[in-house]
């Protein structure tokens, strides 16, 4: 038996000792190696620097200094719990007092909430997986969708097909009509009023304007009928003051004439120079009683014609300038560049050679289109969405070049590649990983599972594989190397489990 007790210089040396209760101050000089579980019930100061190698699993901790260490450690803090719930509030909280500032994660719905406002430097971006989203003077380029009620000035807009304003002007662009209170006109231009339909068109080779059905046609002025015109009755003036005056600058053939006066003339309305006004304010006037005159003269400052009432052309005229085209009922000409137009009706095509922006969804800024919310591509029932972070197609995805598909995402699977042109290189740039969230940083190529390579399967495992089918040439690296023990095993004899040898003895 040997001795368990002995005396050395000043100490006791025992071999082996079991204490149930130990009472009092204790001090130990050396190291101490616990084999076994340590409790603690009241605080602990430790002296020098403490290293777990393990899991440390703790209620709180107050630090006042954190030390990651290696500065190009990319481990992130991780807070973890058994549900979302449990992870409600978890995050950095800086307190000041009773008010505290947070950073935190929201489980209803999950999202990361911040208390304060986020302040970027000034060249700094707000980017989505690498996607710029929100610069400091403009959107991002994927920025697809909104709800913008209000946008600035347009330069340019054309729209393709019909066009309905406010449900009052109806463009429809299968007849090539315009109604206004009407969805079926009945001829270019349609007016529709208390069941009263007035068109502007041609018909037989001839411009026609008036009602469409057995209505009388006034022509007013100062709201007074100067022309009224019923069934194969035409009227000018009003029949009780008989104060019409109509002036012919021209011929007037007629069949005959029944009138109080007959005029005559050969030459045209001249009005001449006077001391009052010169030749301004003078020209065509209507009058009837109760009613301001109808005036249609020439004024100056600018010089131009004014005219009281509104000028209504037959359809099929125009108005232009120089004998160039400006306007018709239909078009305008293609000298006019400039407008301040708010609305537009549905334009069969759009060119516009500066920027556009159509209700903030789709852009064209310097040469550049982006569209602002997703853009949907369908065909029958099969659509395909973009999105700003994602692209979601309701059936397979397949990129082809020249007519042959290199990239195929189905139920099925994923496949990158012509299985006919397998000679070319397949480039990645940046950590690859295969079933691993966060790799280790420092490794190219990351694999959570088996890996064959030339029809070779190399795993991991803590000893010789003892089931499964294995060919000869497969690898089990040892997942617990130890001193004595080996680097891992190779199969020399294919079978289930095979036979497998070691190598790589650890000195």
């Amino acid at each position: 038996m040997s001795q368990l007790l002995s005396i050395v210089d000043d100490k006791i040396v025992i071999e082996k000792l079991s204490l149930k209760y130990l009472d009092g101050n204790v001090m130990h000089v050396g190291k101490l190696d616990i084999k076994g579980a340590l409790s603690v019930v009241q605080n602990s100061i430790f002296d020098s620097n403490l290293r777990i190698r393990g899991t440390l699993d703790v209620d709180t901790i107050n630090v006042k200094n954190l030390n990651r260490g290696d500065a190009s450690q990319l481990d992130a803090f991780t807070f973890s719990a058994e549900s979302d719930n449990g992870l409600d509030g978890r995050g950095v909280v800086w307190g000041v007092g009773d008010v505290s500032y947070q950073l935190v994660l929201r489980s209803e719905p999950r999202r990361i909430y911040s208390s304060e406002t986020f302040d970027l430097h000034k060249n700094a971006r707000y980017q989505i997986d690498g996607v710029d989203v929100l610069l400091k003077d403009s959107l991002g380029n994927s920025i697809k969708r909104s709800k913008l009620t209000e946008v600035g000035t347009l330069t340019g807009l054309e729209v393709d097909g019909n066009a309905n304003l406010g449900n009052v002007v109806i463009v429809n662009s299968y007849l090539n009509r315009v109604g206004v209170n009407t969805e079926i006109p009945n001829a270019a231009f349609s007016v529709m009023e208390n069941g009263i339909e007035i068109v502007v068109g041609t018909d037989d080779n001839r411009a026609v304007i008036g009602t469409w059905g057995n209505q009388t046609l006034d022509i007013i002025t100062d709201n007074t009928s100067r022309i009224s015109i019923q069934g194969n009755t035409v009227t000018f003036g009003n029949e009780s003051s008989k104060n019409a005056q109509v002036k012919i600058n021209g011929t007037l053939t007629v069949d005959s004439i029944i009138s109080d006066v007959r005029v005559e003339r050969t030459a045209p309305i001249e009005f001449l120079e006077d001391n009052v006004g010169g030749i301004y304010s003078k020209g065509l006037i209507w009058r009837s009683k109760g009613s301001p005159s109808r005036q249609f003269f020439l004024m100056p400052g600018p010089e131009r014609f004014y005219s009281t009432e509104s000028i209504d052309l037959a359809s099929g005229k125009y108005f232009s300038i120089a004998k160039n085209f400006v306007i018709s009922e239909t078009a305008l000409g293609q000298s006019v560049k400039n407008s301040s137009l708010e609305t537009l009706g549905t334009l069969s095509r759009l060119t516009v050679g500066g920027d556009v922006n159509l209700s903030d969804a789709l852009k064209v800024i310097d040469s550049e289109a982006v569209a602002n919310r997703s853009f949907t591509v369908a065909s029958g029932d099969v659509t395909l969405k973009l999105n700003a972070d994602s692209i979601n197609a309701s059936d397979s995805i397949r990129v082809f070049v020249k007519d042959t598909q290199e990239l195929a995402i189905t139920d099925t699977g994923i496949t990158i590649g012509n299985k006919n042109n397998t000679a070319r290189t397949i480039n990645t740039y940046g950590k690859l990983a295969v079933n691993i969230t966060h790799p280790d940083p420092e490794a190219a190529f990351s694999v959570e599972g088996p890996v064959v390579l030339n029809g070779k399967k190399f795993v991991t495992k803590d000893s010789i594989p003892t089931s499964g089918e294995w060919n000869a040439g497969d690898i089990a690296w040892n997942s617990t190397p130890q001193t004595s023990s080996y680097i891992g095993w190779v199969c020399v004899t294919s079978g289930n489990p095979g036979v497998w040898k070691p190598f790589g003895q650890i000195a």
